[in-house]
């Protein structure tokens, strides 16, 4: 999958609003496991190996932020160059000043987390996208808002921060919004998803945006994933319609996006994985699917045409791609909620890994949350040489140290 490298070795990054579905009606068959120590959770595979190691599946130390907050959107990133990934995300913390917030949290040596900074914003942000956008080299900041239909930008200032939003007029019930260089001019858009489009803008180079184009797609379309699916060079654009229960793609042809086709799959489709789950060096699409709490899989034949290959019975909360066992292809990670009732306590999120095998996907593991991830992220946030797992939700931030199971 193709990484747009800016101006000062940064990378456009997107954050997307983690959408809330109802409670399925028939939540899959997962129960809190007692931990086999005070401090350790496991993530149980569905066949036991002989000797757990870090690593999913395996066992993990639960570290959650103590700061108050819950968290709908957020982005890992090394923010301030040293080497660590930090957190910038939206939501409102706890206490008397419930109030939308974006936190800013610096990473630490041992995957702790420190919060940086807090900075009130408008209360119908839907997401966030950090990325170069005037090319002076410092972090620029994009937000939409979905009460006044706007995108506000935010230039980085000198020794951090932010300066004052330039706002950019585009409509009622923005959702939330990417960004890449789509036209390949070396700038940065904006994909916007809104009712029942997706508009782009162009970035100037400036750190302002213009309207470019309008492609039309189902009702409530979510966050846009941008892709190279025939590789060519050029990113693609890929979108779920929530109400129209599709996923759309859209080809860069000569500069401008062009519809190339639709997919019926699953009921309220809504988060994105992108990634070669297959094997076959080209890039398959996940869809979840918030309404149905199914993920679709979408294997891609190299020209921009896809297939639905299966839908799983799992997930519709978030998914991501990620290369667990390093084996240079990365697994299905899709994150689920669970029924809670006067009889059932324990969590209530799940995160639930999947990998291709023998032409389908298999469930590998399952990890018990204590809600659902909005958000999750894999990376080695302590230095040890093992991938752990950060999530983000009504809980707050949760880092999920790798850590070696009891013998």
């Amino acid at each position: 999958m193709r990484r747009l490298a800016l101006a000062g070795g940064w990378t456009a990054a997107v954050l997307s609003l983690g959408c809330s579905p109802a409670p399925p009606p028939d939540p899959p068959a997962s129960q809190w496991r007692p931990p086999p120590s005070k401090n350790l959770i496991v993530a149980a595979p569905t066949e036991t190996p002989s000797n757990l190691e870090p690593g999913f599946p395996g066992c993990y130390e639960p570290r959650l932020h103590p700061k108050r907050m819950s968290l709908s959107d957020g982005l890992l990133l090394d923010i301030d160059r040293d080497g660590r990934r930090d957190l910038v995300a939206i939501g409102v913390s706890g206490g008397p000043d419930y109030e939308e917030s974006l936190f800013v949290l610096s990473g630490g040596a041992g995957g702790e987390f420190a919060l940086r900074s807090r900075e009130k914003v408008p209360a119908g942000w839907m997401g966030v996208v950090v990325g170069d956008f005037n090319g002076d080299g410092k972090p620029d900041l994009a937000a939409d808002d979905y009460e006044r239909g706007t995108v506000d930008v935010r230039l980085g200032a000198e020794g951090g921060g932010y300066g004052s939003a330039r706002v950019h007029p585009i409509g009622a019930k923005a959702g939330p919004l990417s960004v890449a260089d789509l036209d390949g001019d070396g700038r940065l858009d904006l994909a916007v998803p809104m009712v029942n489009e997706v508009k782009i803008l162009k970035g100037t180079g400036t750190g302002s945006f213009i309207g470019h184009q309008t492609l039309r797609t189902g009702k409530y379309p979510a966050r846009p994933a941008l892709v190279d699916l025939d590789r060519n060079g050029k990113l693609d654009l890929v979108v779920a319609s929530n109400d129209s229960h599709r996923l759309h793609v859209f080809m860069h042809d000569d500069g401008r996006l062009r519809a190339r086709g639709d997919y019926a799959c699953g009921k309220g489709g809504g988060p994105i994985a992108v990634g070669d789950f297959d094997g076959d060096g080209i890039d398959d699409i996940a869809m979840g699917n918030l309404n149905s709490h199914t993920t679709c899989v979408f294997s891609g034949k190299g020209d921009g045409r896809l297939r639905l290959d299966e839908e799983i019975s799992d997930g519709g909360w978030a998914a991501g791609a990620a290369d667990l066992d390093r084996d240079g292809r990365p697994e299905l990670m899709v994150s689920s909620a669970q029924r809670r009732s006067k009889t059932r306590l324990g969590p209530w999120g799940a995160l639930s890994v999947y990998r291709h095998e023998e032409g389908r996907m298999v469930l590998r593991a399952r990890l018990d949350l204590p809600a659902p991830a909005d958000r999750f992220w894999v990376h080695d946030m302590d230095g040890d040489e093992h991938r752990d797992v950060v999530t983000i939700g009504q809980k707050g931030l949760m880092v999920l140290l790798s850590r070696p199971c009891p013998r």
